[in-house]
């Protein structure tokens, strides 16, 4: 490869075309495409935190590790403050508020005293990230850190000209100079390795992706059989909870997910006869995409379902008692039962995976990561640095740091009851906007199953991964970068969930479905799909 070119800000605020200009120039001209591949690379080998025993104990499929209590004396995960005194500049999204600064924030100055660094966190409103991101990149002076999106275009050309190469430091047995990261799993990795390199530090997501939330009181209550077998069983359970003149229905979102896990369906992509398909594409997807158009017909389906903010109403209305399934994230568990009066939080659980049509269950899961960090390029030095205070900023739950990255001080930020830690109002005014840009978008440790006192929720939450674990599927284009899907799949997304509502409500037909699909298939699909097959070839 020749070296990437300079990516300056009129090519970054061009867009796509602007930056595939910039790559061919840098190509020399031929047109070839970049290379793609996520490897080869010698992963980082992955070595489980031993600081904290289980109460329930994961698996290396991904079943989370679960703890009813946080552990009693959690002992340190590093052995000094990993900073050398200076400023550290990290340039974030996050849906939240911005977090107060240090010294007003005593949480936010505490930390960096354990850091022996000033952590100036630049939060940027989640939606004006992308346009922040294009700005700041192209400007002279870059931060220590950035949050990347893998859906940004001209991503490899990107990571060239801007980011460290992490992957002397990390591939391998490297990784073990930095423990808390080393209990990263090697698909979490794969999201970060670009032309065989690794440019950057996955940010740890549940690998576990939706659930179809209830609530098991109201289906106790009603007598409904919270493990439908069959659609069959599945369309009456719906049509025993609606009640439109009490404004109650069974569904607040289509539960397209729940239903092409129950015929078998692949996740997002997958491989059929020997070539990739996108989940629209399969039977499976046709099949359950009739049947919610048969449950919206039927009246089943709330008559919000498909307002611009369905699902923060979704959650609303379930905890409310007018919905009775609400498909969410797997992470949602604790908020959602947080939202109901304290002695009745424990009520909140998931429909279970099974099988409709005789077929096998499927259930989808992610890399553990969708974001990623990048350490933009400076001497090794300072990379060593930077990758010792991510490795704190990571510690595992059970550790000290992660104690003191989640409650701050006892006693200050958060108090103990029983065998929990539990923010206090300053604790949760200082913390939680911190640790909501952190913890999402910067760093964080693997995640667990763990809700304090909620330990009910906790084994709920632990149950649900442990039975869809036989089910779980992962998308065949996990660490697999198409510059042709960077740069349109938003847009053919966007088309596809527009047709998938119309089948539902009635004013499109699969046939709609099957000339966009063929459409796409004879352009940019068939690029994508080029593209991709490419760089899971050069792995």
């Amino acid at each position: 490869m020749t070296p990437a070119p300079e990516i300056t800000r009129r090519m970054l605020l061009g867009g796509a075309a602007g930056l595939a200009t910039a790559s061919l120039a840098g190509c020399g001209g031929s047109g070839d495409a970049p290379d793609t591949a996520s490897g080869p690379v010698t992963l980082p080998v992955n070595q489980p935190y031993a600081g904290a025993v289980p109460d329930l104990k994961g698996t290396a499929a991904g079943i989370p590790d679960g703890y009813l209590g946080y552990p009693a004396d959690p002992a340190a995960s590093v052995s000094a403050p990993p900073g050398a005194g200076g400023p550290v500049v990290a340039l974030l999204s996050s849906y939240a508020v911005t977090p107060t600064t240090a010294p007003a924030n005593t949480y936010l100055a505490g930390l960096n005293t354990k850091l022996n660094a000033e952590l100036q966190l630049q939060v940027v409103p989640a939606p004006d990230y992308e346009a922040k991101l294009a700005t700041t990149v192209s400007g002279n002076e870059l931060p220590d850190l950035l949050e990347m999106l893998p859906t940004q275009p001209q991503l490899p050309q990107l990571l060239k000209a801007v980011a460290a190469d992490l992957t002397g430091h990390l591939s391998g047995e490297s990784i073990k100079d930095y423990p808390n990261l080393a209990t990263f799993a090697p698909d979490m990795w794969r999201t970060t390795i670009f032309d065989g390199r690794i440019y950057g530090l996955p940010v740890p997501r549940p690998i576990q992706s939706g659930v179809p939330f209830i609530r098991t009181d109201l289906f106790q209550q009603r007598g409904l059989n919270p493990d439908p077998g069959s659609w069959e069983e599945f369309r009456e359970l719906c049509a025993a909870f609606t009640a439109p003149k009490e404004s109650r229905y069974a569904l607040s979102l289509p539960p397209m997910a729940y239903l092409n896990g129950a015929l078998g369906g692949i996740n997002e992509w997958g491989e059929v006869d020997g070539g990739l398909v996108r989940w629209q594409e399969t039977e499976q997807y046709r099949q359950a995409l009739s049947w919610a158009a048969e449950l919206a017909k039927a009246g089943y389906l709330h008559p919000d379902a498909f307002a611009a903010n369905a699902t923060v109403l979704g959650k609303q209305r379930l905890v409310g008692g007018q919905i009775g399934i609400h498909p969410d994230g797997y992470s949602a568990w604790g908020s959602l039962a947080r939202f109901l009066p304290e002695g009745r939080q424990e009520v909140i659980g998931g429909l279970t995976v099974r099988g409709f049509a005789g077929a096998t269950p499927t259930y989808a899961i992610g890399a553990g990561s969708t974001n990623f960090t990048i350490l933009t390029k400076a001497d090794d030095d300072r990379i060593v640095e930077l990758l010792k205070i991510m490795n704190f900023l990571a510690a595992p739950f059970g550790s000290a740091e992660f104690l003191y990255r989640k409650y701050g001080n006892a006693g200050d930020q958060h108090t103990v009851e029983g065998d929990n830690p539990v923010l206090t109002r300053r604790g949760t005014d200082e913390i939680t906007p911190v640790t909501e840009a952190l913890d999402y978008h910067l760093a964080d440790g693997v995640k667990v199953a763990y809700e304090g006192s909620l330990t009910k929720i906790t084994k709920a939450k632990y149950d649900f991964a442990r039975q869809a674990e036989p089910g779980y599927r992962r998308s065949a284009v996990i660490g697999l970068y198409s510059e042709t899907q960077a740069r349109t799949g938003n847009t053919f997304g966007k088309t596809l969930t527009d047709l998938q509502n119309g089948v539902i409500t009635g004013r499109k037909t699969l046939d709609d479905l099957a000339d966009a699909l063929r459409t796409w298939n004879s352009g940019d699909g068939q690029k994508i799909k080029a593209e991709f097959a490419a760089a899971r070839d050069a792995q």
